[in-house]
């Protein structure tokens, strides 16, 4: 997801008076680079959860070495949906301070050039991913092509996937997204089914920046991300209503939980994260001297709401609590891994910062390469009748490879001469 800053300077150790005294006239913001390791973690999360639970038959196959570990792992491939919402997070808490460190500076925001940066981080791998889905590989069977099929798939997922409009396509159109891509040679209805998120964030994006512009002061700014934060949670209970009794769609938990409005919350635990460091450095060096508490505070959160809460795909009533019980929980991961050390050294690891920079790509396909990786596996009958060669980890390397080797070269042959340009819409 991307949620990087483009004007970011090195790492900065951020001291409390010399950061209350320029506050408002920050130049630039800072880069921390523990969050592109949060990237790394937020990604492997969903790639998890994507590529499904351990089952039962290999957790006996994979010997009692690593026995002890299958439920945790299970857990987490049941959970990992839960890496949308750090990304939320984490694009709440950059795009929020990166526009009030220059609205304190410039006393404004220009919408000019934010838009024109958000649009060259995330539209050229996006527009390219969208063409080959919707474009390239239907026409490369165009003798056998149901055109009528093809124009509808357009009309209904093709147009509002341009604009950015997804969450609501891939919610009430699923039924035509699955019957067109169904009779194509190759799964791209994969490529598809992550676009959601995207949708969500631009929308973000276009009405945010607004708001934080009016907003004067902190406090108004912390009151407007409370009223957001309760809207999402009277917004999903309404729509967890609606889907449950009375309009049946597809995917029901669909209708909350891709809905912008109603997945307010982790965005706004960014925002309130981003203001916080910004105005209150006081606080933030007090917090980091209660580190301890913070992380003990994030488990007490994370590991009953795993047990305990059940999986989302159920549509109980208890998702209406459990999204926002997510969003405390990134929230305190955010913060974390702000203040704490040892948070701060592990997810700077620069193995774990330089995967996480690539994590924008690797999400847009990841769920492409884990339907190719079964493709093979079902394909190849040496490979799958191997005895020393398990479904599960066979498919999490061929997957991840194919993952990084997309992002790796789409980065290097085509992002980061976009990005370049970015400099040219600083102020």
């Amino acid at each position: 997801m991307p949620t990087d800053l483009s004007i970011a300077v090195a790492p900065i150790e951020v001291s409390k008076s010399s950061v209350a005294a320029t506050a408002s006239k920050a130049s630039v913001a800072p880069y921390w680079p523990q969050l592109d390791g949060l990237r790394t973690l937020a990604f492997l999360l969903v790639f998890l959860h994507h590529l499904g639970r351990v089952a039962d038959v290999e957790r006996a196959a994979l010997g009692s070495a690593i026995a002890p570990a299958l439920p945790t792992l299970d857990a987490i491939c049941a959970w990992g949906w839960v890496g949308v919402d750090v990304f939320f997070s984490l694009s709440g808490f950059l795009i929020t301070h990166l526009l009030i460190a220059e609205k304190g500076r410039f006393n404004s925001i220009s919408f000019k050039q934010f838009f024109a940066r958000r649009a060259l981080r995330i539209w050229p791998v996006y527009y390219l991913v969208l063409l080959f889905a919707c474009v390239v590989v239907p026409l490369m069977q165009w003798q056998s092509l149901n055109w009528p099929l093809y124009g509808e798939f357009l009309a209904k997922q093709g147009v509002p996937l341009t604009f950015f409009a997804g969450n609501y396509s891939l919610t009430f159109a699923t039924n035509i997204l699955l019957k067109f891509t169904s009779a194509l040679a190759w799964s791209v209805v994969f490529l598809f089914l992550p676009l959601w998120s995207l949708a969500v964030e631009e929308q973000f994006y276009l009405t945010w920046p607004f708001l934080l512009k009016v907003l004067p002061t902190a406090k108004a700014l912390y009151r407007t991300i409370a009223a957001l934060a309760v809207f999402s949670l009277a917004a999903r209970a309404i729509l967890w209503y609606i889907s449950r009794y009375h309009y049946h769609i597809a995917f029901p938990v669909n209708l909350y939980y891709q809905t912008t409005f109603s997945h307010l919350e982790p965005l706004m635990a960014g925002a309130a994260c981003a203001v916080t460091v910004y105005y209150f450095p006081d606080l933030l060096a007090r917090l980091k001297r209660s580190a301890p508490l913070l992380i003990a505070a994030l488990v007490a959160v994370v590991v009953p709401g795993a047990i305990f809460l059940p999986d989302i795909v159920y549509n109980s009533y208890y998702n209406i609590a459990t999204f926002s019980i997510v969003a405390l929980a990134c929230l305190l991961l955010l913060t974390t891994t702000l203040v704490s050390p040892a948070f701060a050294k592990f997810f700077s690891n620069k193995a774990l910062s330089a995967f996480g920079r690539l994590t924008y790509a690797m999400y847009l396909v990841h769920y492409f390469a884990i339907a190719m990786a079964e493709k093979i596996w079902q394909g190849n009958s040496a490979l799958a009748s191997s005895w020393h060669l398990q479904h599960w980890p066979t498919k999490f390397v061929l997957a991840l490879g194919m993952t990084y080797l997309f992002a790796f070269v789409s980065w290097h042959l085509l992002e980061r001469h976009f990005l370049k340009m970015r400099k040219h819409f600083s102020r």
